[in-house]
């Protein structure tokens, strides 16, 4: 499954595996929206350390960053889309307000 590199906090993957599935399914609507995540994510979490961990679950901190102007559009973009396409999940429109509106 696609979302499990992004899960497992493998931004830089789980962005190529996304390019990849929009390349042979362009209409595939949670693609978008897992792509657009797995940007923010990468920057939310990217720099931030590890507060503990289990065989489970992990906890991790993460800080308030300043995504790039070029990956900003890159997000809104795909929220765009994936909303055009019927995606109205609270987790997407949050995500738009917040970082495209």
């Amino acid at each position: 499954m696609r979302t499990m590199k992004l899960n497992d906090f493998q931004f830089d993957e789980a962005i190529a595996d996304f390019d990849r599935t929009l390349e042979i399914e362009p209409y595939f609507t949670n693609a978008y929206a897992n792509r657009a995540f797995a940007i923010i994510r990468k920057y939310e979490f990217g720099s931030s350390r590890k507060l503990s961990q289990s065989k489970d679950i992990q906890i991790i901190a993460s800080k308030e960053v300043k995504i790039p102007e070029s990956d900003l559009m890159k997000i809104c973009k795909d929220l765009h889309k994936a909303i055009s396409l019927g995606d109205d999940s609270q987790m997407v429109l949050e995500a738009l307000e917040k970082h495209c509106e």
